[in-house]
């Protein structure tokens, strides 16, 4: 899975410093190969063969007078029936099958569609860390998993509050 992401640039002195962390590397998480007999054992919704990345922000707005209080985080992707659901944009890829991507601290589920939001806090200390798991989703019972690569692609859009 390819994940980008993005500042927004504000007329503040600086933006935030963003590190990717855990298994993200370079923007891509590869995710652990997974056979249609285990696919297809999954339940529809549920992710499966997961794997955990995220970013560290800090360094928000050094030299603004006013402090940074939180950050947003915002992501976006193709998808078709379910916004929770990365399509699997693959040439000649698996069938019935896309990523999905959840929060660790709640275990919520990202939508990829511009309307979820997370506000998250910030220490002008420590930063924060954005934390999330990745993995496989079974996009409906009905439709069997079918052989083939798996490609989603979230662009996370990371902004600060003041």
């Amino acid at each position: 899975m390819m994940i980008s992401y993005q500042e927004l640039v504000r007329t503040f002195p600086n933006s935030c410093v963003v590190t990717p962390t855990g298994t993200l590397n370079s923007g891509i998480v590869q995710l652990i190969t997974v056979t249609t007999a285990e696919a297809n054992a999954e339940s529809a919704g549920t992710l499966f063969k997961t794997q955990d990345f995220g970013f560290d922000v800090k360094d928000c707005a050094q030299g603004s007078a006013t402090p940074v209080t939180g950050v947003t985080v915002n992501v976006s992707g193709i998808t078709s029936s379910d916004n929770t659901i990365l399509d699997n944009t693959a040439s000649n890829g698996a069938t019935g099958i896309g990523i999905g991507i959840q929060r660790i601290s709640d275990s919520h589920r990202v939508a990829f569609d511009g309307s979820d939001t997370m506000t998250e806090s910030y220490s002008a200390a420590s930063g924060t860390q954005l934390k999330y798991t990745t993995g496989y989703v079974r996009t409906n019972a009905a439709t069997p998993v079918t052989e083939g690569p798996v490609k989603g692609v979230a662009t996370f859009t990371i902004d600060y509050t003041l």
